[in-house]
């Protein structure tokens, strides 16, 4: 999938997770290491936004694209490194991690979840192409009206 479809995806998931009542220097890192976590499994590709940059080829020298880093056990593997956080941004970043693997599950490539081992689950979702943008726009649309409705009811 492509980025901007990882971010309208996982934004509605954080806007119907978030309280936005309790607005707090916490909660505005909470969504910027949700963000992170979105970005994240990717820095593994030359051809993502993240992957480009120069101080991920070293790593992309020792690991392949959606390996390790699109498997559950990254996640879990974050979760711990991340240890030291503050719980609700610790989640919030794993959270976000975690949907960009099933997003990405759900394209023609696939992931390992449980990689090294050779499980793959695999959908029918082309990057980039038709139903990708619909997806995008799709959720673009909840985004905006889940948004909204939370403004409005709470």
């Amino acid at each position: 999938m492509l980025l901007k479809t990882h971010i309208v995806f996982n934004l509605f998931f954080f806007i119907l997770s978030y309280n936005f009542f309790n607005l707090s220097f916490l909660g505005f890192l909470s969504f910027i290491f949700f963000i992170l976590g979105t970005f994240i499994p990717d820095i593994d590709s030359k051809l993502s936004k993240i992957g480009k940059k120069k101080i991920f080829r070293v790593l992309q020298f020792f690991v392949k694209h959606r390996g390790f880093m699109h498997s559950l056990f990254f996640i879990i593997f974050l979760f711990f490194i991340l240890y030291f956080l503050p719980s609700s941004l610790r989640t919030y970043f794993c959270f976000g991690a975690f949907l960009h693997l099933f997003l990405d599950s759900l394209t023609v490539n696939g992931t390992y979840p449980l990689y090294p081992l050779k499980f793959k689950i695999k959908g029918f979702i082309k990057t980039g192409k038709l139903f990708e943008k619909i997806i995008f726009i799709s959720f673009i649309f909840l985004d905006i009206s889940l948004f909204l409705f939370k403004l409005i009811v709470f």
